[in-house]
C-alpha cells in the first residue's frame, strides 16, 4: 500500500513536471523547491507556460501587448531559466524594443545561473533587427569578459547590426575577416551581410573578392548576394 501511494504520487508529479508541449518551451515546467522567486502552485505555472505561448507562437501580438506580458512575467517574478529569458527577449527584439530586450538580459544576469549563448545571442538578435550597432559591440565585447564563446549566429547578428556606411561597416568586416581564427565557420548569412556592408560603403573590388571567396568555400551564392554585389559594382 505504501508503495502503490509512493508510486501515485510520483506520478501526478510527473505529469506537473512536464514540458508545455503547447509552447515548445522545454523549460515551462514547475520549479524545484530550492528555486528563487518561483511559485510552485500548478495554477501560477499554467500561467506562466500561457504567458510564454503568446510570446512565442503569436505574430498578431502588438509591441504593446508584447511588452505587457514581459511586465506581468517579471512582476509576478516567473522567470527562472535561460530558455524563458531567452524566449521574452526573442519576442521583444522581433517588435523593435531592443531596450526592452537588453532589461530583460540584465535580469537573465541576476540570477543564480548565468545567462548562455542563446540568451546572448537573442539579445544581439534585437540589437540587429534595430540597428543598434554600438549596444551589438558592447554586448559582443563582453562575450571574453563573460568567457563565452561566439557561433556564427552570434557573429551574424553583428555584422548586421553594423551594417552601416563608415565606422561600423569596417567594424562588421573586421569582424567578419576574425571569423575563422575565432573556430567559427562562415555561412551565407555571413557573407551576405559582409556583401551588404562592402555595397553601402561603395567597396565594389572587396564585394567581388568575398564573391570569389564563397564560391572556394564550395557555397552557392544566393539572389541577395550576387544583387548586393551587382550593386556595389554599380555604384
Amino acid at each position: 500500500l505504501n508503495r502503490l501511494r509512493v508510486s501515485s504520487r510520483s506520478c501526478v508529479a510527473g505529469r506537473l513536471a512536464a514540458p508545455c508541449a503547447s509552447t515548445g518551451a522545454p523549460e515551462c515546467r514547475l520549479p524545484s523547491p530550492e528555486t528563487e522567486g518561483g511559485d510552485s502552485c500548478p495554477e501560477t505555472q499554467e500561467l506562466k507556460c500561457n504567458l510564454l505561448r503568446r510570446l512565442r507562437s503569436s505574430k498578431a501580438l502588438s509591441t504593446t501587448e508584447a511588452a505587457a506580458i514581459a511586465a506581468e512575467l517579471r512582476q509576478r517574478q516567473l522567470l527562472a531559466t535561460e530558455k524563458e529569458y531567452t524566449i521574452v527577449i526573442h519576442a521583444l527584439g522581433r517588435r523593435r524594443s531592443w531596450q526592452d530586450a537588453l532589461g530583460f538580459l540584465r535580469d537573465a544576469q541576476s540570477c543564480a545561473t548565468a545567462p548562455d549563448l542563446f540568451v546572448h545571442n537573442a539579445a544581439l538578435d534585437a540589437c540587429k533587427r534595430s540597428l543598434q550597432w554600438k549596444a551589438a559591440a558592447q554586448l559582443f565585447a563582453d562575450f571574453q569578459v563573460k568567457r563565452l564563446c561566439p557561433d556564427v549566429v552570434t557573429c551574424n547578428s553583428v555584422i548586421s547590426a553594423c551594417g552601416m556606411r563608415n565606422q561600423p561597416g569596417l567594424l562588421a568586416l573586421s569582424l567578419f575577416e576574425k571569423m575563422p581564427a575565432q573556430d567559427v565557420e562562415r555561412d551565407i548569412v555571413s557573407f551576405g551581410a559582409a556583401v551588404s556592408v562592402c555595397e553601402l560603403n561603395h567597396f565594389w573590388e572587396r564585394a567581388l573578392d568575398l564573391l570569389a571567396e564563397l564560391q572556394n568555400c564550395a557555397i552557392l551564392p544566393n539572389v541577395i548576394v550576387c544583387s548586393s554585389v551587382m550593386s556595389a559594382c554599380e555604384k
